[in-house]
């Protein structure tokens, strides 16, 4: 598993120096990229049906992810074990942890 994370490190174009490898602390979505704003008022106006959409894959507690943070309310997310491996998009801060 340590050979996948750092290999997912070196290789991903999107996640250089400032990338770290995290645990999500509760199931999560990640949504695909470009649509985190989308995701959110689709939430907030209770049409979850159509948010689904913008999900890319869904984590579950314990997963680790290469996170890169680029200062916005979402991160970038490189799903690196579990059933989603590979999986590719952004992450609201609230579902990882990084020791």
């Amino acid at each position: 598993m340590l050979a996948t994370i750092v290999a997912s490190l070196l290789s991903a174009p999107s996640f250089g120096q400032d990338s770290k490898v995290c645990t999500i602390t509760r199931d999560a979505p990640v949504i695909r990229a470009f649509l985190s704003e989308d995701y959110d008022a689709l939430m907030k106006a209770g049409m979850k049906d159509k948010a689904a959409k913008d999900v890319a894959c869904m984590v579950p507690k314990g997963t680790k992810v290469v996170i890169a943070d680029f200062g916005a309310p979402y991160v970038s997310a490189h799903v690196v074990s579990g059933p989603q491996d590979g999986c590719v998009g952004n992450l609201a801060r609230r579902y990882y942890s990084c020791h």
